[in-house]
Formats: C-alpha cells, sequence, structure tokens
C-alpha cells in the first residue's frame, strides 16, 4: 500500500480536491492559480500506474530511513560538493555539516532562510541566488 495507491482507489476528483489543497495550503507563496495547477499536477501523476513509488522499498527501510545512507559515501567523493537545505527541512542539516571535515574535496551547507524541503518553491529567488552563486565558484 502507498499513498499513490491509496490516490487511485479515491478517483481524479477526489484527488484533485486533495491535492488542490496540499499545493495551497503548504505553497503559501504561490498565487492561487499556481498553487492550483501544482496541485492537479500533483494528483494527475498520482493517478498514473505505479512505478517510482515502488522504488522507495528499495531506497528507504520502514519508518523512512536509507538503507544506504548518503553520509556513508561523502568522504569517498573527489568532485566538490554542494549541500543546501531548507531552515524548515525534514532532513537535519547538521548531519551534512558534522561530515565534512572527513570528506576529502571542497564542500560546504547552506541553510536556506523562509523555506522547507521544496526550497525552489518555497524560496524561489533565495534558491535561485544559491543556485547561481554556486553555478559560478
Amino acid at each position: 500500500m502507498s499513498p499513490q495507491s491509496l490516490a487511485r482507489t479515491l478517483g481524479s476528483g477526489a484527488m484533485t480536491w486533495l491535492c488542490k489543497g496540499y499545493a495551497n495550503s503548504r505553497f503559501p507563496s504561490l498565487e492561487s492559480s499556481a498553487a492550483d495547477a501544482l496541485g492537479k499536477y500533483f494528483a494527475e501523476i498520482s493517478m498514473l500506474p505505479g512505478s517510482g513509488e515502488y522504488g522507495m522499498n528499495t531506497i528507504l527501510q520502514y519508518g523512512g530511513w536509507a538503507r544506504k545512507p548518503l553520509k556513508d559515501k561523502l568522504p569517498s567523493l573527489t568532485v566538490p560538493v554542494s549541500m543546501v537545505y531548507g531552515e524548515r527541512d525534514w532532513m537535519d542539516w547538521r548531519v551534512a555539516a558534522d561530515i565534512i571535515p572527513s570528506m576529502n574535496t571542497k564542500a560546504s551547507v547552506e541553510v536556506l532562510e523562509d523555506s522547507g524541503h521544496f526550497l525552489f518553491l518555497d524560496n524561489p529567488s533565495g534558491f535561485n541566488q544559491w543556485l547561481d552563486k554556486e553555478l559560478r565558484d
């Protein structure tokens, strides 16, 4: 059972209503028409036959913990690494910051204000500024 299988059971109308409500409450900085469009998109992709939703069982253990945590792989990277988190992100940026001293490459962690996990939607201008800076460095 996945959230998407529940969506397929509920049907298109109920799912569109739920997803539009979610998008409007989760992304209050978006204009209503943009949030509605995002909600409709969420509903439509959730109604499609299952695919990636089943892949989550391969990546994550019960409870959402990673089966092969990225933190275990970061020290072996040889390319520069830039990590960005939202200040209200469900992922803890401090884990990444604690790993940086063990890395053998240039690495940085930044916490973007006024953002949750969807940085590019929560704070588009802040995200774009961060991305532009990273690409130029």
